[in-house]
């Protein structure tokens, strides 16, 4: 369970889908292995935008997703009633559904990081941190969080602007404090 869950959260803190479509993943289709890569492969009716979701799983990660695969994954379908291709399983061999999935990322984030970290949160973090890079890095948050225009995450998804006024108002803050200590 463990080994799952921390594989989820690197998946999906490296490609930001959205939670649906990262819960539903299926090995063979919408998760297959092409020339020994594998490749998320979403068709367009099953994302909320209608558009296709094409992409490699970053080779960092590709390793532990075989382990999944080949060890843990199996001992999660010895227990179940019937096979199934589902990527995400519970303990029971069930395929874990898009509120099991949810409340595992809080789990463990909690966990780790002393606070929760929903997985919707993980898509703010990469558009902000690549609007935070760069104009052209802000301009690709949009294609990685699959929005067909940028407008959209600028309006929903990039808190750049928030974070950038928040260092500012504390930087203010030190030197109206550090000239209060002067007098």
């Amino acid at each position: 369970v463990a080994y799952r869950d921390n594989l989820m959260l690197n998946l999906l803190a490296l490609k930001p889908i959205r939670l649906k479509n990262f819960a539903e993943l299926r090995i063979g289709t919408s998760l297959r292995l092409v020339a020994g890569e594998w490749l998320i492969d979403i068709p367009g009716e099953e994302t909320k935008n209608g558009d296709p979701i094409l992409f490699e799983v970053p080779r960092v990660v590709q390793p532990y997703l075989e382990t999944y695969l080949g060890h843990v994954r199996p001992a999660f379908l010895a227990k179940a009633l019937k096979a199934n291709d589902y990527l995400w399983l519970a303990y029971e061999g069930q395929p874990l559904n898009v509120h099991s999935v949810y409340l595992r990322f809080i789990f463990l984030t909690t966990r780790l990081f002393g606070h929760s970290i929903n997985p919707h949160l993980l898509r703010d973090c990469a558009a902000t941190t690549l609007s935070t890079r760069s104009v052209d890095d802000a301009l690709s948050a949009a294609s990685l969080l699959g929005h067909r225009s940028f407008s959209t995450t600028e309006r929903h998804y990039i808190r750049a602007n928030q974070l950038a006024a928040s260092r500012q108002i504390t930087a203010a803050l030190k030197s109206v404090k550090s000239a209060a200590k002067e007098t």
